[in-house]
């Protein structure tokens, strides 16, 4: 699904990524019983999750660089600190209005999509992972996510004419992210092609750290938020 997204030229996957025909195939998949689970089959799906999801979060955030989020300067951090703060404060108080009307654990599915909204798919996954959330009740946030970021896209795209005139109004300038963007387009031309041998040193090196996360989490303390998946995704994300 992924290939097909990267070379169709169709607007279909603007409107629904393939992550999310992923998990909708699968649950329809598993509605219609196409295929059933038993305790085996349960076992092993929660054994390859467990170790999986912190490898994945590790090689997502291998491309981080610190240094050039710093270069974004103090007024750019601080509107991106706002701006999260602000999204997990909507959701906590949209959960408070609905909650009643929603299941008990509805808020896991709320602090997932609150971290899509901050980090993006990967960050949403590590939230998964670390409440814990149910595969079921996964699919239902990705839908959600989606059609909630396609309106959200076609509104900013909307307003982008209007985009000088606002940062005349505020004063803003966008000289720096621009520049920092320049470097980073051209940090990415400049890199070699990953090659089989890249791939299976990252494979290892990041099931390596997974298995590490994994050892170190069964002796940290634990509370009901602070899990053994919570401390595996805060240990591969530090």
């Amino acid at each position: 699904l992924k290939l097909w997204e990267s070379k169709s030229k169709s607007k279909f996957f603007k409107y629904v990524p393939a992550i999310v025909l992923l998990y909708l195939l699968v649950m329809l998949g598993s509605t219609f019983g196409i295929w059933t689970t038993d305790d085996a089959i349960k076992s092993t799906r929660g054994t390859l999750k467990n170790t999986l999801l912190p490898a994945m979060i590790f090689l997502m955030l291998l491309k981080s660089d610190l240094r050039q989020i710093k270069k974004l300067g103090g007024k750019m951090l601080l509107g991106f600190f706002a701006a999260s703060i602000t999204i997990g404060l909507g959701f906590i108080g949209s959960f408070a209005i609905f909650g009643k009307w929603l299941d008990p654990l509805a808020w896991k599915s709320f602090a997932a999509l609150s971290g899509s909204w901050m980090g993006g798919t990967g960050n949403m996954a590590a939230i998964q992972g670390a409440l814990n959330l149910p595969d079921s009740s996964m699919g239902y946030t990705l839908l959600i996510d989606s059609i909630d970021y396609s309106i959200w896209v076609m509104l900013l795209l909307a307003l982008v004419p209007f985009g000088k005139i606002f940062n005349k109004f505020t004063g803003a300038s966008t000289e720096t992210l621009d520049r920092i963007s320049a470097e980073l387009s051209k940090n990415n031309e400049a890199k070699k092609e990953i090659e089989f041998v890249d791939i299976i040193f990252l494979l290892g090196l990041s099931l390596a750290m997974s298995s590490l996360a994994i050892v170190v989490s069964q002796y940290l303390p634990q509370t009901s938020f602070l899990t053994v998946s919570t401390w595996k995704v805060m240990i591969v994300t530090v």
